[in-house]
């Protein structure tokens, strides 16, 4: 759960890594030049770069938060809602602005059922920092539905710290006085809520009682003195603001992101931009089933293909214009393998590839091996050996520790060493293992008719049925770019999206 709500607010972190341009100091983006330069512009990524410059310009400037609020709706023509991502940021940055906090407010409620716009709004509420969305982070906070709740809770634990620390007491002690109310399967949502609001009240505050209700007694006592500590850390904020420079590149986009929290059920979330798009993710009949077997981020679920192979796999089917012509791009997971068996070319971890796309496979010795527009076999994108080992079948704690995450970068972009393969556990952090001079292009047109995790696409599984991944799989993420090479994240930026957490000291 810790890393579930780090990812609340974890992705707009990667702006940071995302590869901005620090070679020059460019001139404040005033309302007069953005206009200007909006009229030039003829993509939706020209479009969104100048919005991410009209960020950098002076809030105070009249029309600044009206212009960019124009821009928080969805447009058909940007499959990648870039436009809305990028303005929810822009409107984020201006820290302690009542208008762009309003604005973010009113924009929410009709990005309820694109989980990919509507999680980033609420964690551009907690950058905004305005007191003013102190009452929707709350309603949301208190309600029964888990998921907003914890974004909700990552995004108040963002506000000024007097205004955070208590907006996250007072929900606390609302749904303390509730739980004699609700049925049981609320009682497990206050409970996981609740204990995500003691790790952020932890972490604000600088103190380690270890209960919620020790650490009431100690704000009744401090409250008065947060005032004070609030305001000299936001002005510390603000130092840091104004000595950044504005980024030049959009940062990567999150394409795919299948987290496999459901527990059950035929089918999975996307919460990647293409969700806007695309329907459910199917999961196949018999295999993959449920598990709670997960990786160090500690979510509810992962799936397992179990040991033997078939035409088991989960589908993302439709027209993936997303995953086409992509010049850069990053792709991440969490496996644990249960048998090195090998099918045909590998056993499948993730394959969009027909003509082009990509696939990437796990062979006998352990090793990962990526095709990209070509099959994965005859590809020389190959890790070193047992770098994702099969665990005892027969020992549970073996499985339990056999976790392995991957993370694959390509960059075509690139003068050399296109495509890197970086690996990490529960223990340690991922870490490169492999680079290759590997200049294929971009992603292409003609790639299959959907994604698949665990196995091939179905027009290729039926020939070939037994090239299915043999063990479990979860946190399955792509991020692009069609523009430019920031689709290939940095090393901070994986380590970030592995999220593990932290064994205890000794």
């Amino acid at each position: 759960m810790k890393a579930a709500l780090a990812r609340a607010v974890a992705f707009g972190v990667l702006w940071i890594f995302s590869r901005p341009s620090f070679a020059g100091d460019p001139p404040r983006v005033s309302l007069e030049s953005f206009r200007a330069a909006m009229k030039e512009a003829r993509t939706i990524d020209d479009k969104a770069v100048q919005i991410q410059s009209l960020g950098w310009a002076d809030p105070g400037e009249p029309g600044i938060v009206a212009e960019l609020s124009r821009f928080l709706v969805q447009i058909p023509a940007d499959i990648n809602s870039l436009l809305p991502v990028t303005a929810a940021l822009a409107l984020g940055r201006m820290r302690g602005n009542r208008a762009a906090a309003l604005a973010l407010v009113q924009v929410l409620p009709s990005f309820r059922k694109t989980p990919y716009l509507y999680r980033r709004v609420i964690a551009a509420l907690g950058q905004v920092g305005h007191e003013a969305v102190l009452p929707t982070l709350q309603e949301l906070l208190t309600a029964n539905d888990l998921e907003p709740a914890l974004l909700a809770a990552a995004a108040m634990a963002e506000l000024p710290a007097d205004i955070g620390l208590e907006g996250l007491f007072r929900s606390w002690d609302w749904m303390q006085k509730r739980r004699v109310k609700v049925g049981d399967d609320v009682k497990k949502t206050y409970d996981r809520v609740g204990a995500e609001i003691l790790r952020l009240v932890l972490k604000v505050s600088g103190e380690r009682y270890p209960s919620m209700t020790e650490m009431q007694v100690w704000w009744s006592r401090r409250a008065a003195k947060w005032k004070d500590i609030a305001a000299e850390r936001e002005r510390e904020r603000e130092k840091s603001r104004s000595a950044a420079v504005p980024p030049q590149d959009l940062p990567p986009v999150t394409l795919v992101e299948l987290l496999f929290n459901e527990l059950g059920g035929t089918s999975t979330v996307n919460l990647g931009s293409s969700s806007g798009l695309l329907g459910p993710t199917v999961l196949t009949k018999i295999r993959p089933q449920w598990s709670h077997e997960i990786p160090p981020p500690g979510n509810a679920s992962s799936l397992d293909w179990g040991v033997e192979p078939g035409p088991f796999a989960v589908d993302l089917a439709g027209p993936l214009e997303h995953l086409k012509n992509l010049k850069s791009f990053t792709i991440t997971g969490w496996v644990n393998a249960r048998s090195t068996v090998e099918g045909p070319g590998g056993n499948r971890l993730i394959s969009w590839l027909d003509r082009d796309g990509v696939e990437i496979v796990h062979r006998d010795d352990g090793s990962l091996q990526v095709g990209i527009n070509q099959k994965a076999e005859a590809s020389a994108l190959r890790s070193p050996a047992q770098q994702i080992p099969a665990a005892n079948p027969t020992a549970q704690a073996a499985l339990l520790m056999n976790w392995r995450f991957f993370a694959v970068t390509y960059d075509s972009t690139a003068a050399n060493s296109h495509a890197k393969i970086y690996m990490g556990s529960r223990d340690a952090d991922a870490a490169l293992v492999t680079r290759q001079d590997y200049a294929m292009g971009s992603t292409g047109q003609r790639i299959a008719a959907g994604l698949s995790i665990g196995n091939l696409p179905p027009a290729q599984r039926q020939l070939t049925p037994r090239a299915s991944f043999r063990g479990l799989i979860d946190e399955v993420r792509v991020f692009g770019s069609s523009r430019d090479g920031s689709g290939a994240l940095s090393a901070p930026a994986i380590v970030l999206v592995q999220s593990r957490v932290p064994p205890p000291p000794p």
